[in-house]
């Protein structure tokens, strides 16, 4: 659980830059989702870097240029802060893209076609159209070849055993994925180790330094992707490294699409193995899944026209601050293929029944999708600690409702920190919720955050490990955002979406199914098919 004192004490954090330039760590945290001046990272190009090849563009003249736009992912789960360094593989030549007006995040993963210039390895985009004809991330299905590889320099305990570790944390992802794709998908292994004197300061080296060190023994044709594991270092300022989607490395079998993760740490005050999921969630093309908080308590809505937004926010998606004991979205599930579109109803005006997520038996829907409808500037997310960065959730492309029937909510991991306050009058505690409808507004299949929704965002909660039977003054919160155990809707209980003239209720919650209805806020009024209509208009 995060500490809310650790969160506030990093507003003033910085993040250095290989270049020397100081940037604000909430250009890092935002830089996915502005859509205005995008900055170009020097290093994303010299971690993966391609052979040299001849040039295929020319320096400092607009020409259309070709490729396909990539994206990596770096999580630094100590101080909260999430980077996203975007590049576009030009003909097996990869360079840093950066547009001053484009949502980039709209292209990841897409062959497109830029009218733009290139300034050294930097490519300046003044419009991007997406050609339609390839897609990097495709369904993930059967069996992931990883190679993991331990970059090992003496200081790791003696009794350090490569194998065991990757078997035990192994065991846990690969355990959650084949819950997760219901059989569909697993991940397997094959472990190394390498020893190194030589100082890797950074991703670059990392990389290099463990793909030149097997590569004699390693048929990386056979291989889905590369994880690294090294002892912590601190010239890497993450947590760990991962690629969305496959990115070509070069390697003696040729130039080959591979997964990429690079753990920093064989230990870590956040849990390994939920980490090690984390980042394989980044490689299946799965986004971050963040939180919104709506207005001022007590007066907070579910969703407002104006709300806070935080990336790692959502606690029920291992995509957001979520374990082992969460799930992946509905969204990424469609996204991997692990859900087929015919076990998601696609609803309208009804009701209907709605199989829970831990259910495995083959009942059907396994979710809810509900399109939405609302005007572009209806909802502005404004991201929590660093207020002048904000997207409008239309803009950016949230298209969908997505809703999930949890009928075995696990809250014993809130058990030990969170507890109701004494005057609270405004919310549940933890031990309320077992069963209920979750409910985030999301993108199918494009790479964009879920954002999930606080169906009783009034709770208030208290935080702290040394909080033993009752809360402290000082500790008690009332941020929505945090308040993970308050997210469903139970049953009987209803949300109102004003935008839209829509409501949804919980009608009835059982062991593995529950009936949700969705109907009209006001009957007279049929905002929600006039603004159909005025949307196929145009």
């Amino acid at each position: 659980i995060i500490k809310i004192e650790k969160i506030m004490s990093k507003i003033k954090s910085k993040v250095k830059i290989k270049s020397g330039l100081t940037i604000d760590v909430r250009l890092a945290l935002s830089i996915m989702i502005v859509s205005t001046a995008m900055l170009a990272f020097n290093f994303a190009a010299a971690m993966f870097s391609l052979p040299d090849k001849e040039v295929v563009v020319k320096q400092n003249i607009n020409q259309k240029i070709t490729g396909i736009v990539e994206l990596l992912t770096t999580d630094d789960f100590e101080n909260n802060i999430a980077t996203y360094l975007y590049s576009i593989n030009v003909d097996g030549v990869r360079y840093d893209l950066q547009s001053p007006d484009k949502q980039l995040s709209d292209y990841v993963g897409k062959e497109v076609i830029i009218d733009g210039s290139i300034k050294s390895d930097v490519i300046i985009a003044n419009s991007i159209q997406d050609t339609l004809s390839k897609n990097i991330y495709p369904a993930v299905l059967g069996e992931q070849k990883y190679v993991v590889v331990y970059l090992l320099d003496g200081t790791e305990d003696p009794s350090f055993d490569a194998q065991a570790y990757t078997n035990l944390h192994f065991e846990g992802a690969n355990d959650f994925i084949i819950q997760e794709s219901m059989g569909g998908a697993n991940i397997s292994a094959l472990t190394k180790t390498v020893f190194f004197t030589t100082p890797l300061c950074s991703s670059f080296d990392v990389k290099n330094y463990a793909i030149e060190a097997i590569d004699a023994e390693v048929d990386f044709n056979q291989y889905d992707g590369i994880i690294i594991y090294l002892p912590y270092n601190s010239c890497l300022n993450y947590t760990a490294v991962g690629s969305v989607g496959k990115w070509e490395v070069s390697t003696d079998d040729g130039l080959l699409p591979l997964y990429y993760v690079i753990m920093n740490g064989y230990s870590s005050s956040v849990v390994p193995s939920a980490v090690l999921g984390h980042e394989i969630g980044h490689n299946f093309g799965f986004a971050h899944s963040a939180s919104l908080e709506c207005g001022e308590f007590p007066y907070r809505k579910p969703l407002d026209s104006e709300c806070y937004y935080y990336s790692y926010g959502d606690r029920f998606n291992i995509m957001g601050g979520g374990t082992y004991s969460t799930h992946y979205s509905l969204s990424n599930k469609l996204k991997a293929g692990w859900i087929a579109d015919k076990e998601v109803i696609i609803a309208n005006l009804g009701t209907y029944a709605l199989a829970s997520i831990e259910n495995s038996d083959g009942f059907m829907p396994r979710g809810i999708k509900i399109p939405i409808l609302w005007d572009a500037e209806d909802i502005k997310a404004i991201e929590l600690y660093y207020q002048s960065y904000y997207l409008y959730l239309a803009e950016y492309g949230v298209t969908d409702y997505f809703l999930e029937y949890w009928s075995d909510i696990d809250m014993s991991w809130f058990s030990d920190e969170v507890f109701d306050c004494p005057d609270n009058t405004y919310g549940l505690s933890p031990s309320d919720v077992e069963r209920g409808l979750l409910i985030r507004v999301g993108a199918d299949p494009e790479y964009k955050l879920d954002f999930s929704l606080t169906m009783h965002p009034n709770t208030e909660v208290c935080w702290g490990s040394d909080i033993q039977d009752s809360c402290r003054p000082d500790s008690c919160l009332n941020m929505a955002m945090f308040s993970e155990p308050f997210k469903f809707l139970l049953e009987g209980e209803t949300y109102y979406d004003q935008f839209n003239n829509m409501k949804i209720t919980l009608l009835s919650a059982g062991d593995e199914t529950a009936t949700v209805k969705i109907s009209r806020i006001y009957d007279d009024i049929d905002a929600y098919e006039i603004r159909s209509e005025e949307r196929r208009v145009g």
